[in-house]
């Protein structure tokens, strides 16, 4: 099925459908025009449902909760072995040098 529409230089074109559809070189100013169709089809919409699924669930209460405790003595003791090494390979490079 042919169709018409226009260059931007105006000329009239007419286009047949090929493999990538509805295109043609316009031989007046050689540029390559794409026929936009507007009639686009309507995309599918999901339709949600109006009730909500039925979830069991068992709440805890707040008072039964307890977080988890803080434990910074292992932070505290990696950091003092960091700083104990870097003293002693400090004070080796001292004894060293000297």
């Amino acid at each position: 099925m042919a169709r018409h529409g226009r260059c931007r230089c105006g000329t009239l074109l007419q286009f047949r459908l090929g493999p990538w559809g509805y295109k043609r070189r316009c031989p007046q100013c050689g540029s390559i025009v794409r026929l936009r169709l507007w009639r686009r089809a309507a995309r599918p919409r999901i339709v949600l449902p109006d009730t909500e699924p039925d979830i069991d669930v068992d709440l805890w209460p707040a008072e039964s909760y307890a977080p988890a405790p803080h434990l910074y003595w292992p932070w505290v003791a990696v950091g003092m072995t960091v700083v104990f090494c870097l003293v002693a390979i400090l004070a080796l490079i001292w004894f060293l040098k000297s």
